[in-house]
């Protein structure tokens, strides 16, 4: 670790989400078509979600890797650092590596949460998301609160909905709300209009702000 002088703090790190993030935390009613992973014949691990395949981690859990043989090839949780998805070792990883704080985006929920976006039910979607802003506050961030700082994502299809989580999450200490970067990309009204003008007086008035991942809008 680098002297207590000189701290390293990042803020584009990722998270791989456990196998549980979601069927631990949405509702009994959602339970069916919430995310969960499904092992292939050939080994690899899948998100389901709304019953269709969603996802696998590919090039997202390269960590440890050489970089000749990082590739878009679908993988497992056994062919990936514990520390993609585990805090412990996640934490240890960082003491390895000389990083004192990490700010984590979401990896199966895109960026921004763009696989919600695509959502065929937006209660589902919605719940993903509260789902998931619990996991990465209540055990992901709680596991060591100096060294990772808490990133939430919002239902952003629907202003409402929207400054309701980001409140909720404000009482629950988020430090940043993770926002698509263009959302005009993605079929949604420009930054330039007056429609995410309660977003941005909810997140002036709460000091908190947005964090823009290049990639996540368009």
């Amino acid at each position: 670790m680098l002297g207590d002088d000189v701290q390293i703090i990042s803020v584009d790190d990722h998270v791989i989400e456990h196998p549980r993030v979601w069927t631990d935390r949405v509702a009994s009613k959602f339970k069916d078509d919430a995310p969960r992973i499904e092992r292939a014949e050939d080994g690899n691990d899948w998100w389901i979600y709304e019953g269709q395949k969603a996802g696998n981690f590919a090039l997202n859990a390269v960590a440890g890797k050489d970089p000749k043989d990082f590739g878009m090839d679908p993988r497992s949780y056994d062919d990936m650092l514990p520390g993609c998805y585990d805090i412990s070792d996640r934490i240890k990883d960082m003491n390895t590596e000389g990083v004192h704080a990490q700010l984590c985006f979401p990896n199966f929920g895109g960026f921004a949460g763009s696989t919600f976006q695509k959502s065929k039910d937006f209660a589902l979607a919605n719940e993903c998301t509260r789902a998931y802003n619990d996991f990465i506050i209540e055990e992901w961030c709680a596991y060591d609160p100096g060294r990772q700082i808490p990133l939430a994502g919002l239902p952003y299809w629907d202003v409402e909905e929207t400054v309701k989580e980001m409140k909720r999450t404000a009482d629950k200490g988020v430090k940043s709300w993770t926002f698509p970067e263009l959302p005009d990309r993605i079929g949604l009204p420009s930054w330039h209009t007056d429609h995410w003008n309660p977003v941005f007086e909810f997140a002036q008035e709460a000091n908190i702000p947005l964090s823009l991942h290049f990639g996540s809008g368009g």
